[in-house]
Parts: C-alpha cells; structure tokens; sequence
C-alpha cells in the first residue's frame, strides 16, 4: 500500500524529501511516512498544501493514486494509535508518560477489537 506518484515524485526531485513534507505539514517524518505509504491517510487540506508548495504541475488525482493494497482494519486501528501519538508530540517534546499510556490503550484495543481482519 502506497501512494507510488507521491513516492515518485519525491524520488526524482533534488529539492524535496519527505522531511520537507513534514516541515510543512508541521508534523514528524514518521507520521508523513505513514500517510505516503497509506496507513494514515492525509487530509484534502494536507495533500493540497503538498501539491500546491512542491508539485504544482500534478493533479490531485495523480498523486494521489493508490498502488490498491488495503490495511486491514487492524492495521488501520494500529496505525491511528500511531498517528495519536505524533500528534500527541507534534511540537517535537519527548512523549510522557500518559500519552504512552493513551497510545498503548489504543493499541491494546485494536488488538482485542472484534473485527474480521
């Protein structure tokens, strides 16, 4: 699962990184990492200010285009439990304590959700 123009994109510009894409997002790289690769999905917003500041040339529907591998629920559940977290850190701080707590209660709830995959 990803986003493989996004990634292409990426790769053939000497001037822009994902990191670059974190900058301007204003979120870890970690977090742009989980969005290009489809575990997290961007916002309109998001995918427009990353289209408009590095790629104006392309369309939202080219980058955009899905390679069509689908998380599993699970994996989606896992991967928003993740996305809580760098939220949760977005300004950079070292996690506390209760958002490790808050974070490892989603994760042990996506384990235990009664889901079918």
């Amino acid at each position: 699962m990803a986003l493989n123009n996004l990634k292409a994109e990426i790769a053939r510009s000497k001037y822009v990184t994902q990191k670059d894409i974190a900058d301007l997002l204003k979120m870890t790289l970690s977090n742009v990492n989980k969005k290009i690769n489809e575990f997290v999905p961007f916002t309109t917003d998001e995918i427009k200010m990353i289209r408009n500041e590095f790629f104006p040339d392309q369309s939202l529907d080219y980058l955009l285009e899905s390679d069509g591998d689908v998380p599993t629920q699970r994996e989606l559940l896992h991967n928003y439990a993740e996305a809580i977290g760098n939220a949760l850190t977005k300004d950079g701080t070292e996690p506390d304590a209760e958002a490790d707590d808050i974070v490892k209660l989603f994760h042990d709830c996506a384990d235990v959700a009664p889901i079918g995959n």
